[in-house]
């Protein structure tokens, strides 16, 4: 996890989070419904993903668009994933760096998170060093969960009381309204919002089989286990009820980004 402007998140927070350590297949993406035919498909664009570990958003990007693909991320386990992309013949380029001090040559095609700026309390300056490594006439994709009542709810009810303090405390409720983060990227230098919307329907994406859950969570997420059919069968989502929030903007192509005031001069590192 960067350091960066105002982590909300400890480094014993990521560690308890541990997760999938594989990029798995890149054969299905949660997110080509809602942008795919947004985004540029010109060979050998190139594109960042801003904390990839472990890659799955990178693998299917590379090998459905033929990204050009760069990921940093904070995790000592960056390399660890850099054979599930050889063995597709994908040249990856994976940093291991805090992104707020990394320094880059290069602008992206896109650049991209998914469920970053929120862990910081600083969040646009988060959003702002994002817009900086966009290349003019590029592509911002941006996703942040989503404070809907549904969501907070169901977490509330089902979470013991210490998971879900933990849980508040190291994400920024600010930004993760469809309101705060449009508004915030809107106001980056010669963007345009192209797509800015709730996503990913009535989605829940934990189980009651949690030690940290409570007892009843079981019986909880089963009861709204068709809510969340009926949704995705639908195809609505809300914010009401949906779990996550996207925005996708442009760059104008006279733009000019500021490269050097994150460390970069003009004969600066390159990224290796």
């Amino acid at each position: 996890m960067p350091t960066g402007p105002d982590p909300l998140a400890s480094v014993e927070y990521w560690e308890a989070r541990l997760g999938p350590t594989h990029p798995g297949d890149g054969q299905t993406w949660p997110y080509e419904r809602c942008v795919g035919h947004l985004l540029p498909r010109a060979p050998g664009s190139t594109c960042l993903e801003v904390g990839f570990f472990p890659g799955g958003h990178l693998l299917f990007l590379a090998r459905h668009y033929g990204y050009r693909i760069t990921g940093i991320d904070f995790s000592p386990r960056v390399q660890d994933v850099a054979p599930a992309f050889s063995a597709h013949g994908i040249e990856a380029n994976l940093v291991q760096a805090d992104f707020f001090t990394w320094a880059p040559s290069e602008q992206f095609d896109v650049v991209c998170s998914f469920g970053f700026v929120q862990f910081f309390g600083n969040f646009r300056l988060a959003i702002a060093r994002h817009w900086d490594l966009v290349k003019p006439g590029g592509t911002l994709l941006m996703t942040v969960p989503a404070l809907t009542p549904f969501q907070w709810l169901l977490r509330r009810a089902t979470y013991q009381p210490a998971k879900f303090c933990r849980i508040v405390r190291a994400h920024n409720p600010a930004v993760m309204r469809l309101s705060v983060l449009r508004h915030e990227v809107e106001r980056c230098a010669g963007a345009r919002i192209v797509s800015a919307k709730y996503i990913r329907e009535m989605t829940v994406w934990f189980e009651g089989r949690d030690p940290e859950m409570q007892p009843w969570a079981p019986a909880v997420l089963a009861a709204v286990r068709p809510f969340v059919r009926a949704a995705r069968r639908l195809r609505i989502s809300s914010r009401w009820f949906s779990p996550e929030i996207l925005v996708l903007a442009r760059k104008n192509s006279t733009s000019t980004a500021p490269l050097e005031r994150w460390g970069r001069g003009p004969s600066g590192p390159r990224h290796q």
